[in-house]
């Protein structure tokens, strides 16, 4: 398998319903109240908007949020609100300037709830929008208090064993590295496939190659430096 030149095209999914096309063509604004429209937890549509993404292309992603949200006559404010809990302004910058998906860090969780609520049918999306979602959604995050409870009450017995370090066998290596020769940044969309053909996490092959990187830069540096006392000796 040629890891070079496999990759595979990520494009857009779009599992909306048939009638989108003409929906968009004859846009209106809708009494969406009169709709009957489905209901979801609010813990439902959480993890609906939280799906992992490996990749996705930002700036074909915010032209088809635009067409949607100016078709349908939603305002950027609700949007910004249910979708990505940010406010209109955060959310026009976004729509306007998309960064690269391979140029974001943090900012990668926006683009993926936008993501993820853009591939639902659409009547999915307009109760996500104008819905009444039951409950709340669970949060596992501690309090101070029991944050300070659990320290109190634990002891070193009580912690749990850490994740074994993982070990790349000679194979999974040896094709690393002969990558990591040909291209120091691997793209995403190269990264999935590595990690597919290799039977690895994405993350742990992105970890590999900013290693590698950082091996290389120290390598360099210390040279450099050896190159530097010697020429002053």
């Amino acid at each position: 398998m040629d890891l070079y030149h496999n990759i595979y095209d990520d494009g857009f999914e779009d599992q909306r319903d048939p009638e989108y096309e003409i929906l968009m063509e004859n846009a209106q604004v809708q009494d969406f109240s009169d709709m009957n429209l489905p209901n979801y937890t609010a813990q439902a549509v959480e993890d609906m908007l939280s799906v992992e993404r490996d990749y996705i292309d930002t700036k074909d992603l915010c032209l088809k949020i635009l067409a949607e949200l100016k078709g349908h006559n939603i305002p950027q404010e609700l949007f910004a609100t249910r979708i990505i809990s940010r406010s209109q302004g955060t959310l026009s910058d976004l729509l306007g300037k998309p960064k690269p998906w391979e140029m974001l860090r943090a900012g990668r969780n926006t683009f993926k709830r936008m993501y993820n609520w853009m591939v639902q049918p659409y009547e999915t999306r307009m109760a996500i929008l104008f819905g009444d979602p039951v409950g709340t959604v669970a949060v596992s995050t501690p309090s101070p208090r029991n944050k300070r409870n659990k320290r109190q009450s634990s002891s070193p017995g009580d912690s749990a064993p850490k994740k074994p370090r993982l070990v790349f066998t000679e194979t999974q290596k040896n094709a690393l590295v002969k990558v990591f020769k040909e291209t120091e940044r691997p793209s995403s969309k190269m990264q999935k496939v590595i990690a597919d053909h290799l039977h690895l996490d994405v993350s742990t092959v992105n970890n590999f190659f900013m290693n590698a990187r950082r091996r290389r830069h120290r390598a360099a540096r210390t040279s450099e430096e050896q190159d530097q006392e010697q020429y002053f000796q």
